[in-house]
């Protein structure tokens, strides 16, 4: 069977990957405290009387502990695959104590900065190094206040690659943002909760971060990891790495070659 692609901000993207952006984006959310792929199915009676089963993409718990199931789509595929009918009629029939709110999440519901953050995580994700993580974790053992991503790549002392290590430990768990937004220089972050860092990057992540949901009640997103979402937002700008450090603001490309190469979600469920 032939991958299906769409379009995402012109770049051709295979549909597995928005799975993976949203899940992304789920990791990186502050009001997000859980993301489980492929939670169980749930069933449901269809328009002509029959009982069907669904499986969502993902399942979000919030720190409010609302619990939102998301079907992840292209546009240009709903219409053929049903999914929003489906969608609709879950919503309609779910057990308030199997989810609270439902999402159809497509291309389009991803935010500029959402996938800004899902390229810079696939970037750092492309070029794992043990040791600088190591050397980025002593810092983070220290933290006792909130910090800027621009903080601890100094604290680090690793220059351009301390973004790609403050980026992983982001993705991975042990840091946290104060706040959902680029991971620019300046954005602030915060250790993790004990016992909840999420270990392994490169087995959760996949690229730049953050599936924004239109909801009137929450407003909640998704995530999932790897690399076959590479949007380009910046290849007339700065470099992605060196120009968050300061390093090089002169480089055009989207990562530089020269000091960036190889190491470097009432009783009936609402849908939103």
């Amino acid at each position: 069977m032939p991958l299906r692609t769409f379009d995402l901000r012109d770049e051709v993207c295979y549909e597995d990957a928005l799975e993976r952006c949203c899940l992304v984006v789920g990791r990186l959310r502050p009001d997000i405290v859980k993301v489980a792929e492929q939670p169980p199915s749930v069933t449901y009676i269809d328009d002509d009387g029959r009982k069907r089963r669904h499986v969502f993409d993902f399942r979000f718990t919030t720190t409010e502990g609302k619990r939102l199931l998301a079907a992840v789509k292209p546009s240009a595929l709903i219409a053929v695959s049903g999914i929003d009918r489906i969608v609709e009629l879950v919503a309609e029939q779910i057990s308030p104590s199997v989810a609270d709110f439902l999402v159809l999440l497509t291309e389009e519901k991803l935010s500029q900065v959402d996938l800004f953050n899902v390229q810079v995580v696939n970037m750092a994700a492309r070029d794992l190094s043990p040791e600088n993580d190591a050397a980025l974790a002593k810092v983070i053992r220290k933290m006792n206040r909130q910090a800027s991503i621009g903080e601890l790549v100094e604290k680090s002392t690793l220059g351009g690659y301390g973004y790609d290590a403050v980026v992983r430990a982001v993705a991975g768990g042990q840091l946290r943002l104060v706040e959902y937004c680029k991971l620019d220089f300046d954005t602030l972050l915060t250790r993790a909760p004990k016992g909840k860092a999420r270990v392994l990057l490169a087995q959760t992540l996949v690229g730049d971060g953050g599936v924004s949901v239109c909801s009137t009640e929450a407003d909640v997103t998704p995530e999932r990891p790897q690399t076959s979402c590479s949007v380009n937002l910046s290849s007339a700008g700065p470099c992605i790495r060196c120009g968050h450090c300061r390093l090089r603001p002169a480089c055009i490309r989207s990562v530089c070659g020269s000091c960036c190469g190889p190491q470097g979600r009432s009783r009936r469920a609402r849908t939103v």
